[in-house]
């Protein structure tokens, strides 16, 4: 069952996404120091998981941004003691991403912080998330947290599918992963290991649970392995080689089968 929350271990390639309680990235932007730690302890409330990071201004929240680093969710203060405001902030956030090619529903979410109820309906015209009205009731905070994990899930699926993206669900864990990035699968007693570029990511599970939901392009060449057919460099009737090198027996029992599979993925690769 889809567990809803994401760890991600190739973000910026889109490649791996395992769910599996992913803590989220929240950053906090406000000058008030007391407002600044209120809103930390109220997220360890929620889950002492979450990854927390503090700004005073919005400028220091642009900079995080433009060094490439990103966040799922950002709770900002409008009113800053400087010229740049959390409206600017917001819009130039939004602007950034459009400019990389991003839809205005990327991450991260906004959520605006502020004792200005006036200033609500400016919030929705840069696509804020929520709007939180200070003082801050810790209830209303935890309940739009839950509902940004819930979107912060949304939109890391939406992506995936988008990017030729394999679901797949092993031993209670379930994988978002692209396909040309795993190489081939191999069981080991009651283990399964995905050979995923230049790492392995191990689940408990069995051979058929997985065959049945890689694809076409992906073959069982033997009872330890599924390989990805677009990986294959050169095959025999004992082992194929795959492009890295490696090389994986081949069950007689499987190699007709291979073959076939073969063939018919690298004539609609022609």
């Amino acid at each position: 069952m889809l567990a809803g929350k994401y760890f991600v271990l190739l973000m910026r390639d889109w490649e791996v996404i395992i769910v599996e309680g992913r803590k989220l990235h929240i950053g906090i932007c406000d000058d008030e120091s007391i407002t600044r730690d209120y809103l930390s302890r109220l997220v360890k409330t929620d889950s002492g998981e979450h990854i927390t990071k503090c700004f005073s201004d919005g400028r220091e929240a642009l900079s995080y941004f433009e060094a490439g680093n990103s966040l799922d969710l950002l709770f900002l203060d409008i009113d800053f003691r400087n010229e740049l405001d959390g409206m600017s902030v917001a819009a130039k956030i939004k602007a950034n991403q459009l400019a990389d090619g991003r839809a205005l529903g990327s991450l991260p979410l906004i959520v605006f912080v502020t004792g200005m109820p006036e200033r609500m309906q400016e919030a929705f015209e840069v696509r804020a998330f929520q709007f939180l009205i200070k003082p801050i009731d810790e209830k209303k905070f935890l309940g739009i947290l839950s509902q940004a994990q819930k979107e912060v899930d949304h939109i890391i699926k939406k992506r995936a599918a988008c990017d030729d993206m394999l679901s797949i669900s092993i031993g209670g864990k379930q994988m978002l992963l692209k396909s040309s990035a795993l190489k081939y699968v191999e069981s080991e007693g009651r283990k399964l290991k995905l050979h995923i570029k230049d790492r392995v990511v191990e689940c408990y599970g069995k051979m058929d649970e997985i065959s049945s939901q890689v694809g076409d392009d992906f073959c069982q060449i033997h009872r330890s392995y599924i390989v990805n057919l677009t990986r294959v460099f050169t095959y025999g009737r004992t082992q194929v080689e795959m492009d890295d090198g490696t090389k994986i027996p081949m069950s007689k029992y499987k190699y007709k089968n291979f073959l076939d599979d073969f063939l018919r993925v690298s004539s609609q690769r022609a």
